[in-house]
């Protein structure tokens, strides 16, 4: 057994120079912290590893190892809360998982701290080792000093992806415009509001504007092109070379001024373009279905894979004589039911037929039956949906 100990800590140490010599060699911060992400993790059995850098007394996740390894960026920030100023490195525990913290630091300063996420608890000589890497990590990049910075841009370029992708999950309007506010004043730190939405060419102003703002959309709409004044931006989200809404925020003059922020700002409008048009779609879909199921001139009526009803509109609940208020108990029945007993055979039969090849509209001339059991004659269209 002691034997077993001492050969995992020769090769623990053994991994240690490895990782650390690698790193010597390299001069961008972005690759040590590849490197040192990849190795470590790797190297001493994690599951994954995340790195943030420390500036301007906020924390900034600027890398990850698997790449883009799926974790809430709050819940791995409130780790970092638990480093005091001198102390080495602490193991945490997170539902079924440890999380081993190890802070970055110069001679002068926190710089960053290594998180890594493992099944089981590490032992007192591999949080050492963890530490030795710390400190050697805090050495490089104070040997690269001047790129820093750059860092911190990256890590607003993946909160714009991942925030992004956030919206394009959202199907009302409402909730993006609410969404934009916050996003604006986190990504690109000032004030921001979805100013506009543009339909068919047609800017529908969600605020109050007078007739400058109109004038300066009107020229968005024609050129394409962000205009600035005053401190002030007016941006067109563009979607599939249609502009789709306008962005206006204020305190842009700043906001260029800061490395890599017209990137996160590219990157956010084009998500939050995307975002607007497929509300815009859903929205028509569902005013299109609404027309339709609700017209007093079309019966409309769904039927599962098991021949029961699953949705039937009013129209054709008065048709065949049922009063509004029993239409949503014919749900669940048996379509068959509502069908004269001279062609439920044969429409059952095409039905299922149909459902089948998943092909195109047929028309069916059938005898349906009103709630009495009297024939009505009907001109069905039938379609297979998913």
């Amino acid at each position: 057994m002691e034997d077993s100990h001492r050969s995992a800590r020769v090769k623990r140490e053994g991994d240690l120079l490895s990782i650390l010599a690698h790193i010597q060699e390299l001069s961008s911060p972005r690759e040590i912290l590849s490197v040192l992400l990849r190795r470590t993790v790797e190297s001493y059995g994690f599951l994954s590893g995340w790195f943030s850098i420390f500036e301007e007394g906020e924390w900034h996740l600027v890398d990850s190892y698997p790449p883009l390894e799926a974790q809430r960026e709050t819940s791995l920030l409130s780790l970092l809360s638990s480093l005091e100023e001198g102390k080495g490195a602490k193991t945490l525990t997170r539902k079924d998982h440890f999380f081993v913290v190890v802070p970055v630091r110069t001679r002068w300063a926190l710089r960053g701290a290594l998180i890594l996420k493992g099944s089981s608890r590490p032992g007192e000589d591999l949080l050492r080792i963890l530490e030795i890497l710390g400190v050697a990590t805090g050495g490089c990049m104070t040997r690269c000093e001047k790129h820093i910075s750059r860092l911190k841009g990256l890590s607003f370029l993946v909160k714009a992806e991942r925030r992004g992708r956030n919206l394009l999950v959202l199907e009302d309007l409402s909730e993006i415009e609410e969404r934009v506010e916050k996003d604006c004043r986190e990504l690109v730190e000032c004030q921001g509001v979805l100013l506009a939405l543009v339909e068919e060419n047609e800017i529908r102003f969600l605020k109050p504007v007078g007739e400058e703002m109109k004038s300066l959309a009107r020229r968005i709409l024609s050129s394409k092109k962000e205009i600035f004044w005053e401190g002030k931006g007016l941006f067109p989200l563009l979607w599939e070379d249609k502009v789709r809404g306008l962005l206006l925020l204020e305190g842009t003059e700043d906001l260029l001024k800061k490395q890599g922020k017209k990137g996160v700002l590219d990157i956010y409008t084009s998500s939050l373009a995307q975002s607007i048009h497929r509300a815009m779609e859903t929205r028509l879909l569902k005013e299109r279905y609404k027309g339709i199921v609700t017209s007093p001139l079309l019966c409309v009526f769904q039927v599962d894979p098991e021949g029961r009803i699953s949705f039937i509109n009013g129209s054709l609940a008065l048709t065949l004589g049922y009063p509004l208020r029993e239409a949503r108990g014919l749900v669940g029945k048996p379509f068959h039911q509502l069908v004269h007993p001279s062609h439920q055979a044969m429409i059952m039969e095409k039905l299922k037929a149909q459902m089948k090849e998943e092909g195109g509209p047929e028309i069916h001339q059938i005898t349906m039956a009103d709630k009495e059991g009297s024939p009505v004659p009907m001109m069905v269209s039938t379609v297979p949906i998913a």
